[in-house]
């Protein structure tokens, strides 16, 4: 009887040989493995900024909040000292809080010459 078992092992020695990568098939492949690598690479780097812009939006709107806050906070309080003020003045004399209201600092040569108006107001108030 034939040694069938001799006969096999040059047989798939045959069609193993046949089957080594060619040099083209070869470079596929490493190719496909680096462009693997960079794609998992750049995937990585997108989570991190993706991270950061996360962490840095958290960190800009919670400054915003807190400034809104401060600022809502400074304006009623200046708001009540404005408030108190204007009740202040309308329970003393009326010329008073007219001068209070007028500016009667000298301005700017550009800007209308309100200084007429300004002297007849001082004039009323020391009249009244």
């Amino acid at each position: 009887m034939p040694d069938m078992g001799g006969g096999m092992s040059s047989m798939g020695n045959d069609f193993m040989a046949s089957t080594e990568l060619t040099p083209l098939a070869k470079w596929r492949i490493e190719q496909q493995e680096k462009l693997s690598a960079k794609a998992a690479a750049s995937d990585a780097a997108l989570q991190t900024r993706v991270a950061e812009a996360q962490e840095a939006l958290a960190t800009f709107y919670a400054e915003r909040t807190e400034m809104t806050q401060k600022r809502a906070t400074q304006n009623r309080a200046a708001e009540a000292e404005y408030v108190q003020e204007r009740d202040a003045a309308m329970i003393a004399d009326s010329w008073e809080s007219v001068c209070k209201l007028v500016d009667l600092k000298e301005k700017d040569k550009e800007e209308k010459s309100t200084s007429r108006m300004r002297g007849l107001l001082v004039q009323l108030k020391h009249v009244a």
